[in-house]
């Protein structure tokens, strides 16, 4: 009985550490000319390609699309007001990112130095943007590096552990002939 325990168990924490093992992640990174780069990925720090993504402003669904093949969605934003970004890649995989003013403030600022840096040649097609169409896939900027987790460390130990009490058990039960040991 007490093997049975021993070998259960391990199986029970394994399952359920490969349940979280695919956490999903995302980050939201304002650019200059008014837009916004969001990258969503696993902890494993597979991109979440083709996952859905939508953007609201206050209770209003502001824009929505899917995640490039590189897990981003690049769109255009005009006005400085709060963002929620919802990104959800299936199987109750999804995260939430929040954007602030100060930071989409940021951009505008990045923006203007943008236009008073560059050469009016340069920038003129840019200066009628469509402002809530989302834009073609841009390469991934945000460090994706994978995630060594603390739960799966613990786990791995206690498998480890109830592995080698098993053996223990086993082996104990081996050298007594499959006798049980009186209970005291």
């Amino acid at each position: 009985m007490r093997a049975r325990l021993f070998l259960v168990l391990p199986c029970f924490l394994l399952g359920s550490a490969l349940a979280r093992a695919h956490d999903l992640d995302g980050k939201a990174v304002v650019r200059p000319l008014g837009l916004i780069q969001v990258e969503a990925w696993f902890e494993t720090g597979e991109a979440a390609a083709q996952a859905r993504v939508e953007v609201h402003r206050g209770d209003s669904l502001f824009l929505g699309g899917r995640m490039s093949k590189e897990g981003t969605f690049l769109f255009r934003y005009s006005d400085v007001q709060p963002l929620r970004i919802v990104v959800n890649a299936g199987a109750g995989h999804r995260t939430e990112i929040k954007v602030g003013p100060e930071e989409l403030t940021r951009g505008g600022v990045a923006t203007a130095m943008f236009y008073l840096s560059s050469s009016p040649l340069l920038t003129a097609p840019l200066l009628v943007p469509p402002l809530a169409e989302a834009l073609p896939a841009a390469a991934p900027i945000v460090e994706r590096a994978p995630k060594a987790s603390m739960t799966g460390l613990m786990i791995g130990v206690t498998v480890l552990v109830m592995i080698a009490a098993g053996g223990m058990i086993l082996a104990r039960s081996r050298a007594s002939g499959g006798r049980q040991p009186p209970v005291e």
